[in-house]
């Protein structure tokens, strides 16, 4: 009996990989809500959050832990993340306003709605896409941009699949609003976790010939020292 409660509740289980997996995920998004309160940082925290992820789903999580590897990737791409959080921003803060002021003029002007759409969007697919590439790829800024629209339509029905793991409870959270605080709740404590748990996992198969290439050009220059491939900036 105690062999099969231990085996149960083993790391090895499958029990115990489900749990560790909500684990991981609890404790980097409440991380993530933590370390965005100024507002100004969610890019940064993106970044962290997207670290954690990412290296979980490689196996490299375990030897610093959740805390230590989500703060490793905040603090490594800060500059690059909070830059890409504020454009981001500051562009569909942008768009709200055109759209606001559309609806405002009315007549011809909604037709331009429509145009809007389409750019927030294209925005949201490469903003799901360029906080990943970030914490996985070394490059510039302009770089990562160029490689997350790579990313994003060399393989759209990856990029639909975390579009949807984002719209789903975004559309739940707005369509119920007698419910916001369960929904933030839920919100601070899993569901960033989980939609970048699932890019993760879509992505990394994606990343896969990239990160390998990259792995044995690294091993060959410095074979006594090889380089972690998600290194931040």
């Amino acid at each position: 009996m105690t062999d099969l409660v231990n085996g149960i509740f083993s790391n090895d289980s499958a029990f115990g990989r489900a749990m560790n997996a909500v684990w991981v995920t609890v404790i980097a998004s409440v991380l993530f809500a933590l370390t965005t309160l100024p507002v100004f940082t969610i890019g940064a925290g993106l970044c962290g959050l997207n670290y954690v992820m990412i290296r979980y789903r490689r196996g490299e999580l375990s030897e610093k832990g959740v805390v230590k590897t989500f703060f490793e990737g905040f603090r490594n791409n800060f500059r690059q993340g909070t830059i890409a959080g504020l454009v981001l921003t500051g562009l569909f803060v942008l768009l709200y306003l055109e759209n606001f002021w559309c609806t405002e003029f009315g007549g011809v002007f909604l037709v331009f709605r429509y145009s809007l759409f389409g750019i927030g969007v294209v925005l949201v697919c490469i903003a799901l896409e360029l906080f990943p590439a970030m914490v996985t790829f070394n490059g510039s800024l302009r770089e990562l941009v160029y490689d997350a629209v790579f990313f994003a339509f060399a393989k759209p029905l990856r990029l639909l699949g975390i579009l949807a793991s984002l719209v789903l409870p975004v559309y739940v959270t707005v369509a119920n609003p007698a419910y916001v605080p369960l929904t933030g709740f839920l919100w601070v404590c899993c569901l960033t976790g989980i939609i970048t748990y699932v890019a993760a996992a879509l992505l990394l198969p994606v990343y896969a010939p990239y990160l390998a290439a990259h792995d044995a050009t690294d091993s060959a220059q410095n074979p006594a020292q090889p380089q972690e491939v998600t290194n931040g900036h």
